[in-house]
């Protein structure tokens, strides 16, 4: 596997944990996928493969972790068609205008009714660690999707003390 496009972070303060014990701190956020009213969902997977059951793969000091992400897609012409709907018919059997207050419930309970029924996307985002020269190496073309993955991997195992390299 090759990283197509890879962000690079130095580690200010080496990383004090063995393969295992990574393993471990990351067993707390495995990946399940969406639930029926759940938007988004972010979880550690095995980089190897769904075969494999190591959420880290380790070889001479070296990690290489990868997390999924999982979404739910709704297009936001879809919601604003059903809610024009709902605020014509509103407005036809009740004789009276909608409000901006009940059109952002009346969006809710839309995109609530919508979710379960609507298409999902998944991506997998890789992540590789030189515990020797104390380097993070993110494949990632989106600076949010690698701050996803740090952030998230900041909650596992507490702090990560990372800085972008400085170049001439």
């Amino acid at each position: 596997m090759w990283f197509k496009n890879v962000r690079a972070y130095r580690l200010t303060a080496p990383l004090d944990l063995g393969a295992e014990q990574l393993e471990q701190q990351l067993q707390a956020q495995i990946f399940s996928p969406c639930a029926k009213s759940q938007a988004l969902s972010m979880g550690w997977v095995p980089p190897l493969g769904d075969d494999k059951e190591a959420l880290v793969h380790a070889a001479a000091g070296r990690y290489l972790l990868c997390l999924r992400r999982e979404e739910k897609l709704l297009p936001a012409s879809v919601v604003r068609e059903q809610l024009a709907d709902k605020i014509e018919q509103i407005e036809q059997e009740e004789a009276r205008k909608v409000y901006r207050k009940e059109k952002l419930r009346l969006k809710d309970e839309i995109i609530q009714d919508c979710l379960p029924r609507a298409f999902t996307r998944s991506s997998r985002i890789y992540a590789y660690f030189d515990t020797g020269r104390n380097w993070l190496f993110v494949d990632s073309a989106s600076a949010a999707r690698a701050e996803e993955l740090i952030n998230t991997l900041r909650e596992c195992i507490g702090t990560l003390p990372l800085v972008l390299p400085r170049v001439n």
